[in-house]
């Protein structure tokens, strides 16, 4: 029994270890992208009452997959770090070319370490960045293509969340320039009545008609539905989803391909 004990815990360790290897040097080779997710606190601050919001950033950080994803998910994710502690795009805080790093698995902990004599972690009645929360996760991935999420949080009036989507072909890499254009948008909420927003099309119907400028979207690509983001005003956004079976007629040549798996 001692014996069958001990090549038991041996096993049992053996295995650990495997795991754990696997874990801190993840490998793929079927096209898949490894992400990890962290989260990075920047410090508390004071909008109604003291203490009561936060400056945080939290992101899926490529650990593994093909060089060429790995590479430009990490250009993405240094243009919306650096864009986060740069917003005023006239007074830059530091040059993009300082602080930009490959160093993907910790991008989080450079910025902040990059940008920390720029705000002051101390002071609760101060927020020193025009955004209060930064989400970039990965929503989607198929085996021709991921799509991240960003999300720009504001603590206003109430919350509000600023969606917007970037797709990345696993081919080589390459951004997708368009998801789906406006007047095909329009298009399909036309001859989709019972899958349109009415106060969205009432809207856009209005715009049309007194010859105005359309309201601003976004649309991603998710696994199986096309998400989209309606902009009212700032700070107020209708949100919805479509089945790829109906909505994928109109969207963008190169999004029907990826979607039929080319």
């Amino acid at each position: 029994m001692k014996i069958i004990f001990r090549l038991f815990s041996v096993f049992v360790l053996t295995l650990s270890f495997m795991t754990a290897s696997y874990a801190a040097n993840p490998k793929t080779d079927d096209g898949t992208v490894v992400t990890k997710r962290q989260e990075c606190f920047l410090k508390k601050y004071t909008h109604l009452r003291k203490n009561d919001s936060h400056l945080d950033i939290i992101a899926d950080l490529p650990i593994a997959g093909p060089k060429s994803m790995v590479d430009s998910i990490t250009s993405f994710l240094n243009e919306q770090l650096y864009w986060y502690f740069n917003d005023n795009e006239e007074q830059p805080r530091l040059p993009y070319n300082k602080v930009f790093s490959t160093d993907a698995p910790h991008l989080l902990k450079h910025y902040k370490k990059a940008f920390k004599p720029f705000f002051n972690a101390k002071d609760p009645d101060v927020c020193e960045f025009a955004i209060d929360c930064l989400e970039l996760k990965m929503v989607a991935q198929t085996a021709t293509f991921v799509t991240y999420e960003v999300v720009y949080v504001h603590f206003g009036e109430g919350l509000e969340e600023e969606r917007s989507w970037v797709t990345f072909v696993k081919s080589d890499g390459h951004r997708l320039k368009e998801v789906i254009s406006y007047d095909n948008m329009v298009r399909f909420m036309k001859e989709h009545p019972q899958q349109r927003p009415v106060d969205v099309w009432e809207d856009i119907q209005r715009n049309t008609a007194t010859h105005e400028s359309p309201r601003s979207y976004q649309a991603g690509l998710l696994n199986d539905k096309m998400a989209f983001q309606y902009r009212w005003a700032p700070g107020i956004f209708d949100d919805s989803e479509y089945d790829l079976t109906t909505i994928k007629p109109y969207l963008s040549e190169e999004a029907q391909e990826l979607f039929s798996g080319k």
